[in-house]
């Protein structure tokens, strides 16, 4: 079976992982850290977008299978993950690309618990009528 909607997801997720994984990288580099944040807020905030995007990442795409999974109209699909993705994108910008940009981070957070949400609801509806 083919899944859409979670491929797309699941690559602009891992495109947004590389651009973040590059600034810490970048971000080291100029602090002349390996191991840690070596006190650096620069490397601290983009080390932080980096683990926060697989913090959320996976449990997101989880849930964008799973509602693709059983049949859930592809729109709805859509507009969940879009949420999410573009949450993820913000949030993975405010923290990874500048030094302070709190409408970002904001929208962000809003647009990536917006997006749990409807998957979550998405998902307990699409069991219950797996089940009723």
């Amino acid at each position: 079976m083919i899944f859409p909607v979670t491929t797309i997801a699941a690559t602009l997720i891992g495109v947004i992982l590389i651009a973040v994984a590059i600034q810490v990288v970048r971000a080291r580099r100029d602090a002349g850290v390996s191991l840690g944040d070596g006190g650096d807020e620069k490397l601290l905030r983009r080390m932080r977008a980096q683990g926060n995007l697989t913090e959320y990442g996976p449990i997101g795409l989880i849930l964008v299978l799973a509602a693709e999974s059983h049949g859930t109209l592809w729109w709805v699909t859509i507009i969940a993950a879009s949420c999410f993705v573009l949450g993820r994108a913000f949030h993975a910008y405010s923290l990874g690309f500048t030094d302070q940009h709190v409408f970002t981070r904001f929208w962000g957070t809003v647009l990536t618990l917006v997006g749990l949400v409807l998957l979550v609801l998405v998902n307990l509806v699409g069991v219950a009528f797996a089940f009723a």
